[in-house]
């Protein structure tokens, strides 16, 4: 079923460097919609690193910000807030295998926004992992997008599990994280000038 359709189902991943914090991004995470790119490093300080072959076969990069990433940083105390008056916690948990062996216990809450007949349940879990640059990512202007356009009212510490939207006229739209697991990947960002 081609993406976009209703009942679609699809899997993309993305890539982090724990020592650095920061996300890779590749085809596998963006899809065509980066074609010509060959990856994007995203920095927690907002700065997005896109490298291409441009069309003479040279290696470029170019360099994006997004502002919300360190907006959303500083107002945190305020999306908590927010966040705490539009999730209200059910008191259920369940448990996710994410790693191998590792068992990670999700919190539900039932998302309700003002004016709305959606219904959300999201499942979270603490976290030290700073997730700001796959949240934001669709923010960077132009084609290249995730195929999940995370919510942006999660606290930094609580990671998405899963998020189960349905609405109104019955479609449903559910994101679970499936797996977080070690990988060797390695790019020379010094190769594109």
């Amino acid at each position: 079923m081609p993406a976009g359709d209703i009942g679609h189902r699809g899997e993309f991943l993305v890539y982090r460097d724990t020592t650095a914090n920061t996300w890779l991004f590749d085809a596998k995470g963006y899809g065509r919609t980066g074609s010509g790119f060959d990856f994007i490093v995203g920095n927690p300080d907002g700065q997005f690193v896109f490298c291409f072959k441009d069309d003479k076969g040279k290696k470029r990069r170019s360099v994006r910000s997004i502002s919300e990433i360190t907006t959303s940083r500083s107002d945190d105390r305020i999306i908590k807030q927010e966040f705490e008056a539009s999730n209200q916690a059910t008191g259920k948990s369940r448990s996710f295998d994410l790693q191998a062996g590792v068992a990670t216990a999700g919190k539900e809450f039932v998302f309700s926004p003002s004016r709305s007949e959606e219904k959300t349940f999201r499942y979270l879990a603490d976290t030290q992992v700073d997730f700001q640059s796959i949240v934001y990512f669709n923010f960077i202007e132009g084609e290249v997008k995730l195929p999940y356009h995370f919510p942006t009212d999660i606290p930094l510490g609580k990671m998405l599990l899963e998020d189960s939207t349905t609405y109104q006229d019955g479609r449903k739209i559910v994101f679970r994280l499936k797996a977080i697991g070690p990988a060797e990947i390695k790019v020379d960002l010094s190769q594109y000038r």
